[in-house]
C-alpha cells in the first residue's frame, strides 16, 4: 500500500466520527422530518404520500402564526441589538466599572430559557415589580397586560433579556479586533467620538452585527419555551403549533410540515445574510 493511500485512509478515519455524528443527528433527522411532512413516514399510522399537511397550512390560522413568529424573530433580533450595540461601545472604552459590567451582562447566557421566563414573569406580571413602579409613578392607571398579550410584548422582553449578552459577545469580539491605531489616527485628524463610532466602529463591526442579528432571529423564530409559557393562545408561534400538533393531537405529519417551514425560513434568512454579507465586504 502506497504512502499516499495510507494518508488518505488515515484522513478518512479521522473524519469518520465527526461525519458520522452529523449524519446520524442532523442529516437523517432532517430527512425524516421532511419525509414525515409528506406522509412517507408516519409515527402514528399508515404511511403514504400526501400533500394534505401542506394544504392545511393554507388556512389563515397558520398564516397568522407565521407572521407572529416573524414578528417575534425580528423584534427580538433588532430589540436586542438596540441594547447590545451601545453596551459594546461602552465596554470597549476605559470606563469606571468596566470589568463589573463585562461580568454582569453575561449572566443571562448561563440561565436556561425556562428559568429566565419564570424570573421575568415575576417582574412583568400584572402585580409584578414593573407595573408596581409605573403605578406608583402615576405613569399608568391600571397594570399593563404583558403576559399572554396579543402583541407578544412579554415574549419580546424575555427574548431581549436572554439575547442581549449573546449578541454583545459576538459584536464585542469583532469590535475589539479593530486596529486601535486606525482610531488613534482618526482622533489625531480631529474626528470626534460620534464620528469614530459612525464611520469606523460600526462599519467595521458590521460582519459581527449581521451574524448576531441572524443568529438571534433564528433562535427566537424557532424558540418554543418562552412563547408557550407567556405567549397568547391566539396568535401563537409556529413552534408552539408544532408541539401541539405532535404531542397533543398526534398529528406528526402536520408537525413535520410546520418544522419544514421553520427550516426553510431559516435557510432563506441565512442565504439572505450571505448575500448581504457579500455586499458589505464589497
Amino acid at each position: 500500500m502506497s504512502r499516499m493511500l495510507k494518508e488518505k485512509i488515515a484522513l478518512l478515519l479521522l473524519l469518520l466520527p465527526g461525519a458520522g455524528f452529523i449524519l446520524a443527528f442532523f442529516v437523517l433527522p432532517l430527512i425524516a422530518t421532511v419525509l414525515s411532512s409528506f406522509g412517507l413516514i408516519n409515527f402514528a399510522g399508515e404511511s403514504g404520500f400526501t400533500l394534505a399537511h401542506y394544504s392545511e397550512l393554507k388556512k389563515d390560522f397558520y398564516s397568522v402564526a407565521f407572521i407572529f413568529s416573524l414578528w417575534i424573530g425580528l423584534g427580538s433580533s433588532f430589540g436586542s441589538l438596540m441594547i447590545a450595540l451601545p453596551l459594546c461601545l461602552i465596554i470597549r472604552e476605559k470606563v469606571p466599572g468596566k470589568e463589573l459590567i463585562n461580568s454582569l451582562f453575561k449572566i443571562p447566557l448561563v440561565i436556561p430559557a425556562l428559568i429566565a421566563t419564570y424570573m421575568l414573569m415575576t417582574v412583568i406580571a400584572p402585580h409584578g415589580l414593573f407595573n408596581l413602579v409605573l403605578l406608583k409613578l402615576n405613569i399608568i392607571d391600571k397594570p399593563l397586560q404583558l403576559i399572554q398579550d396579543k402583541w407578544g410584548i412579554g415574549i419580546l422582553l424575555v427574548q431581549i433579556w436572554k439575547n442581549v449578552p449573546f449578541q454583545a459577545v459576538i459584536i464585542l469580539a469583532v469590535m475589539e479586533s479593530i486596529n486601535k491605531e486606525l482610531i488613534d489616527a482618526a482622533r489625531n485628524l480631529g474626528a470626534g467620538s460620534w464620528s469614530i463610532i459612525r464611520h469606523i466602529l460600526i462599519p467595521l463591526s458590521m460582519p459581527g452585527i449581521l451574524v448576531a442579528l441572524i443568529l438571534v432571529f433564528i433562535r427566537a423564530f424557532g424558540g418554543f419555551e418562552i412563547p408557550l409559557l407567556i405567549g397568547p393562545v391566539y396568535p401563537t408561534t409556529i413552534p408552539v403549533l408544532m408541539y401541539r400538533s405532535a404531542m397533543e393531537d398526534g398529528n406528526w405529519g402536520l408537525a413535520g410540515a410546520l418544522a419544514t417551514v421553520i427550516i426553510v425560513t431559516s435557510i432563506l434568512v441565512i442565504a439572505g445574510y450571505n448575500r448581504l454579507s457579500q455586499k458589505v465586504h464589497g
